[in-house]
């Protein structure tokens, strides 16, 4: 029988906890919803409060939340208890999916399906969240390479939006630099040589007449290719 990724029913079950993640993602994108995990209960923590019970490893949890990012839970300060002022999600939807383990501890079903949502649900909407905006560890490792050689970003974005498929904001790019901004300056003759030593990159230094350096050209081939794919109006 064919998943309806439409609907989630409660009494549904799943043998793995990879397999309830693999299909909740797949529910998420289909119903342009994004969850978050709002509290769990591990299967190691399941076993110290009930030892006579048995808990197959691959369920991963014994009791998972998943809510709506745009519900959750407010954050209050332990000093005053006052909210928070911070830019947040919260809509206060109480859309939530409640997993337990099955009596047995062989499965993980849907003990629940509370809430309708509070809020339009849109694909826009739903791309542009932070979670479906999140770079593979590859993908942000080439942005970091290229940003570090100070390629143009609307270039970057462009090339990562097509080879992804994912929303991505100039915001990321800046944010994804900043967060590997080394913590020592090179050596300008170590830059040069790392340049050079890519293989078949491009590197052309202009002086001036007093043999002082005013600008440097470097193209590796992925900002070639980029340059080549999205050529500037």
């Amino acid at each position: 029988m064919a998943l309806d990724l439409l609907h989630l029913q409660n009494g549904q079950e799943f043998c793995s906890f990879e397999e309830l993640a693999e299909i909740i993602k797949k529910w998420e994108e289909v119903n342009f919803v994004t969850l978050y995990t709002r509290s769990s209960r591990s299967i190691e923590a399941a076993r110290r409060r009930a030892p006579k019970r048995t808990f197959l490893d691959k369920l991963k949890y014994s009791e998972i939340d998943y809510a709506c990012v745009h519900g959750g839970r407010e954050y209050k300060s332990q000093s005053t208890q006052k909210r928070l002022c911070q830019k947040t999600f919260l809509k206060d939807c109480p859309f939530v999916i409640k997993i337990k383990t099955t009596l047995d501890g062989e499965k993980l079903y849907i003990k629940e399906i509370r809430g309708e949502h509070n809020h339009d649900l849109s694909e826009e909407i739903f791309r542009h969240m932070p979670k479906q905006r999140r770079l593979d560890s590859e993908t942000k490792d080439e942005a970091v390479k290229l940003l570090k050689l100070r390629a143009n970003k609307k270039l970057l974005q462009n090339h990562l939006m097509s080879t992804t498929g994912k929303t991505v904001t100039l915001k990321d790019l800046h944010n994804i630099a900043a967060r590997n901004v080394p913590k020592f300056r090179n050596d300008f003759r170590e830059l040069v040589e790392e340049m050079k030593s890519i293989k078949d990159s491009t590197f052309t230094a202009f002086v001036d007449e007093e043999s002082m350096l005013k600008a440097i050209y470097f193209q590796t081939p992925e900002m070639k290719n980029i340059f080549a794919s999205s050529p500037l109006d």
